[in-house]
């Protein structure tokens, strides 16, 4: 099915679950509260919502550099951020 909205959101379990802890913005209560709020003013008539997916590599390219990825890919890997 296609539409005409021009802005997507995604909305998920895959993005419910990254968190980076409690005490972060990113913390596991944001999506939810994101949700709710999209929906009580309206918004997400407005929208295209899209089920999240995990981009490719060469997707990452669009927009980061080879060697951003690489180091993003170790610093998870070690579980170090940055």
């Amino acid at each position: 099915m296609t539409d005409n909205k021009k802005v997507c959101v995604y909305l998920g379990q895959a993005l419910a679950d990254y968190s980076f802890g409690e005490a972060h913005p990113f913390g596991p209560r944001r999506l939810p509260a994101f949700e709710k709020a999209l929906r009580e003013r309206g918004l997400a008539r407005k929208v295209a919502i899209r089920t999240p997916a995990t981009a490719t590599d060469e997707q990452l390219a669009w927009f980061h550099t080879a060697e951003y990825i690489d180091r993003v890919k170790h610093q998870s890997q070690t579980g170090r951020g940055y």
